[in-house]
């Protein structure tokens, strides 16, 4: 299974996030998709997931989603824990 890195961009406010980006691999982004709203998704020219952008935290379960829609299996194991930090642990 590929490494999935994160990162969080944060708002002005300390513990403020503003968005988080999942990277699946090191592909070139082809194209952005709106996924849905506040959900972004890049995939490289052959329709593979690149990354995944969220700019609403609440959103996070929808990674699920993604996982099963682009095969991405690194994606469901930051869903099925209680917090990021335990999915990176």
């Amino acid at each position: 299974m590929r490494p999935v890195r994160v990162s969080i961009q944060y708002g002005e406010t300390p513990g403020d996030v503003e968005a988080f980006y999942f990277q699946i691999t090191d592909h070139k982004v082809a194209r952005t998709v709106e996924w849905a709203e506040e959900i972004l998704v890049d995939v490289d020219s052959r329709g593979h997931l690149v990354g995944v952008e969220i700019l609403n935290v609440e959103d996070l379960e929808a990674l699920h989603t993604i996982a099963k829609e682009y095969d991405a299996p690194e994606l469901r194991k930051i869903v099925k824990v209680k917090s990021l930090e335990a999915a990176f642990a």
